[in-house]
C-alpha cells in the first residue's frame, strides 16, 4: 500500500499488481490507522483510493499466510469496515480496473466512485463459499435494488462500469484517466468551503444510518467467521489452491 500526500488530498494506492492487489490480511489494519490518522489530521481534506496496474483489486487474498489467528484477522476487518462506515471526510474511489470481493464491498462506503471504462465489479462469494461483507448486504439493495443485489451477491453476476453507472453503483464512467479526473476534482474540492462539506456528509450519513451500518457490519462479520470455520469453505479453499497451483506448474 502506497501512501502520498498533495495539496489536502491523501492517495492510497494499492500497489501489488503481480497478485493484483489482492489484501494480505495486513493491509485491513494499515489502511484502519491510514484513515484514522488521515480523521486527525487538519490539512488532510480528502481521501483517495485507487490501484496500481490493471486492477483495482482482486479481493482478499484467500490463501495468504498470516500469524494471526482466526479471530484477530476477523477482528482487524470488521475494525476496517467501521473506520470506513465512520470516516468524516470526502472519500473518493479512482476504480481503475476490474473490482472483486471487498475492492467492489467496499465502493458503496464512499462517497463518490468514478470507474475506468475497462474496470468491472464482481462479488463471487457463494462461489468460495463466503458470504456478503463490508455492509453489502445492506448498501448493494439500497443502490440498486433487492434483485439486482441478489444477482451480484448470491448468483456472483459480474457487471460492467456502463452497467454500474446504470443502476446507480458508480458516480460516472471516465473513458481515459481515471486517477487524473479524480485528482481534478479533489482540486475543485480544496477551494471550496470544508466544513459546508464537513456538514453535508454528515446530514447524508447521519447517526442513525451509521449504527445501523455498524448493525449490519457485526451480523455479516458474524455469519462471515461462521462461514470461514466451514467445511464448504475448506473445500473450496481447497479447489481454488489447486487450480493455482496448476496454472502454476503450465506457466
Amino acid at each position: 500500500l502506497r501512501a502520498t500526500t498533495k495539496d489536502g488530498i491523501l492517495l492510497l494506492t494499492f500497489n501489488n499488481p503481480k497478485k493484483r492487489n489482492a489484501f494480505p490480511q495486513q493491509r485491513y489494519t494499515e489502511m484502519s490507522t491510514l484513515l484514522q490518522d488521515a480523521t486527525k489530521d487538519p490539512l488532510i481534506q480528502v481521501v483517495v483510493i485507487t490501484g496500481d496496474g490493471e486492477y483495482f483489486s482482486s479481493g482478499s487474498d484467500l490463501l495468504g499466510s498470516s500469524s494471526q489467528s482466526h479471530e484477530e484477522r476477523m477482528k482487524g476487518f470488521t475494525d476496517f469496515v467501521h473506520t470506513l462506515i465512520h470516516f468524516p471526510k470526502l472519500l473518493i474511489a479512482a476504480v481503475n480496473g476490474p473490482a472483486i470481493g471487498i475492492g467492489c464491498t467496499i465502493l458503496p462506503l464512499c462517497d463518490f466512485v468514478y470507474a475506468s471504462s475497462s474496470a468491472t465489479f464482481h462479488t463471487p462469494f457463494v462461489a468460495l463459499a463466503i458470504c456478503p461483507e463490508a455492509c453489502s448486504s445492506y448498501t448493494f439493495p439500497q443502490l440498486m435494488g433487492n434483485r439486482r443485489a441478489a444477482e451480484m451477491l448470491i448468483l456472483g453476476k459480474k457487471i460492467t462500469a456502463k452497467e454500474a453507472l446504470e443502476c446507480g453503483f458508480v458516480t460516472d464512467v471516465i473513458e481515459n484517466d481515471v486517477l487524473g479526473h479524480v485528482m481534478e476534482l479533489c482540486q475543485k474540492l480544496g477551494n471550496s468551503p470544508q466544513e459546508s462539506i464537513l456538514a453535508s456528509k454528515r446530514l447524508l450519513r447521519p447517526q442513525t444510518m451509521l449504527t445501523l451500518l455498524d448493525s449490519v457490519n457485526q451480523a455479516e462479520v458474524s455469519e462471515l467467521y461462521k462461514r470461514q470455520s466451514s467445511p464448504e469453505f475448506a473445500e473450496s479453499a481447497a479447489r481454488l489452491l489447486n487450480l493455482l497451483q496448476k496454472k502454476k506448474s503450465k506457466l
